[in-house]
């Protein structure tokens, strides 16, 4: 059997099941406590729950018959606190902080009288009056022992959902902490890789500026040499002289000689004053 208890939050009203000892939601509680709209709340949260299966237990959550509003019972999923703190750093809705302080203090079990001895006022007279019967007073002992293994199990029970809730909220903090550290630090691993890609583009402009001099050096050495060659030959100097002079194999200096002639650059004034001699085309 299990009762229901009136309760609201922040504007929205909430009905307590109180059940097995324990206090739960439905997943549509749960739902439009964390600001679900109404037709997707109790959907809602199953889809969260289904996404995060492995992250409850039985004492999270479980499933269980209750009378609906047409009169017919139906099967339905129920969160208990620690369901119900797990929720909310799932969720992660504006709402979910202020939910989660607020399911620790509304579904958290209190210890009352009725929860220590759930017996009638006769009941509890007959147990706590000395019999001189000998079997009365036996069994009367019986029931006082009883009684208060009920009461230490309830207690128990008590103190394990406050070291449950505890424990989940620190472990929680714990997860976003190390969120946070993971997000800065994969912050200062794009910006390096940003400053390398930087470093790199400029690595390469530079080489490719160095190739460039380095080519146009070798052009004007080639150049150079060149109209060395065609003054040279001009003057009349022996080829070997021309090869040994200017570092030029024999049959360069040959291509280069024929070139100079069948443009026109041998016979002329070729001094260095007329300018460089382009092998490819007359001055």
């Amino acid at each position: 059997m299990h009762q229901i208890i009136s309760a609201e939050f922040n504007g929205t009203a909430v009905d307590i099941i109180d059940r097995d000892g324990k206090k739960w939601l439905t997943a549509e509680q749960v739902g439009r406590c964390l600001g679900y709209s109404e037709a997707n709340a109790s959907q809602g949260i199953r889809n969260l729950y289904n996404r995060h299966v492995d992250e409850f237990t039985d004492d999270d959550t479980r499933q269980i018959n209750l009378i609906w509003r047409d009169g017919k019972p139906r099967e339905v999923r129920v969160f208990s606190l620690s369901g119900c703190i797990t929720l909310g750093w799932l969720s992660g809705t504006p709402r979910a902080r202020q939910f989660r302080e607020w399911a620790k203090n509304a579904l958290q079990s209190q210890i009352t009288d009725t929860d220590r001895i759930s017996i009638t006022e006769e009941e509890w007279i007959n147990v706590t009056q000395p019999s001189h019967d000998k079997n009365q007073e036996h069994e009367r002992i019986q029931k006082v022992l009883a009684i208060e293994e009920r009461h230490r199990a309830i207690e128990e029970r008590h103190r394990a959902g406050k070291a449950v809730a505890t424990a989940f909220s620190s472990h929680r903090g714990s997860d976003l902490t190390l969120a946070h550290e993971l997000g800065q630090l994969k912050d200062t691993v794009t910006a390096q890789q940003k400053l390398i890609a930087g470093l790199t583009r400029q690595l390469l402009l530079a080489k490719d500026r160095e190739i460039r001099a380095l080519r146009q050096r070798m052009e004007e050495d080639t150049q150079r040499r060149i109209d060395r060659v065609i003054l040279l030959e001009a003057a009349g100097t022996p080829r070997a002289q021309i090869v040994a002079t200017t570092g030029l194999s024999f049959n360069y200096v040959r291509q280069i000689v024929f070139r100079a002639r069948r443009d026109g650059h041998l016979g002329i004034d070729v001094t260095p004053q007329q300018g460089s001699l382009a092998l490819g085309g007359a001055q």
